[in-house]
């Protein structure tokens, strides 16, 4: 710790080594764990970086952090998949009936996202079947939604809907096994891949660190939603 505090010294004042320096305090008072620092750095946050300059592997970065976080990871993938396909905005060009159809896979395909999400947010047995029930039905839309031409190449290549509810069912060794080739599929660890790192450092970054939670900001945003329907229908 001490050789942390004086390597951020030696950076001066100001911007990243001012948030560095925040980070290593709250690590020295108990208030952040060192392996959410780890994954930060991992994912790419200049700060974290400057107390862990070499974080090793993403995957390990996350096996440290336990299951919630393979799953949070699985979860900021299968957002992405599902936005690049951009189904809503070609719906446009189908008929009714196939729109229709489409629109089904896709909502099958978020909703396998987002009972994952439950069981993170709150990993309660009924949320982990839950979760289960979400990795069927995200496998379910993955096979449908590569059936369409349209859609098929080259972003549903390699769709995980299925992976964040797969991931909260089994144990860690399942994610442990699967991330690594799931970062060589999509190349994390390549210029390419910055695209999806820097959604993932979107979505993690900011758990790890304690500084907010988009996971549980949507988790909250639906059940106040929910909430609110169902005030209106007994109005």
């Amino acid at each position: 710790m001490d050789e942390d505090l004086r390597r951020l010294t030696r950076c001066g004042s100001g911007g990243v080594g001012d948030f560095a320096r925040v980070l290593l305090e709250r690590i020295r008072s108990g208030e952040l764990a060192r392996e959410r620092v780890v994954l930060a750095a991992a994912l790419g946050d200049l700060s974290s970086g400057q107390l862990v300059p070499e974080p090793g592997r993403l995957a390990d970065a996350l096996g440290v952090c336990g299951k919630p976080a393979f799953v949070r990871a699985f979860v900021a993938i299968a957002r992405s998949d599902l936005d690049q396909l951009g189904l809503p905005a070609m719906r446009g060009h189908l008929s009714e009936e196939f729109g229709d159809e489409l629109e089904a896979h896709y909502q099958a395909a978020l909703q396998a996202i987002e009972g994952a999400e439950e069981w993170v947010h709150c990993p309660c047995p009924r949320h982990l079947a839950v979760a289960h029930e979400a990795g069927n039905a995200g496998q379910w839309a993955f096979d449908r939604l590569r059936g369409w031409p349209e859609v098929a190449e080259p972003t549903i290549k390699h769709g995980c809907f299925e992976l964040p509810g797969y991931a909260a069912m089994s144990n860690l060794d399942f994610s442990l096994r699967l991330f690594p080739d799931l970062v060589e599929q999509r190349g994390l660890e390549s210029p390419e891949g910055g695209e999806l790192l820097e959604k993932l450092a979107l979505e993690l970054v900011p758990w790890a660190l304690g500084s907010g939670d988009p996971l549980a900001d949507r988790v909250t945003a639906r059940a106040r939603a929910g909430a609110d329907q169902d005030f209106s229908s007994h109005a």
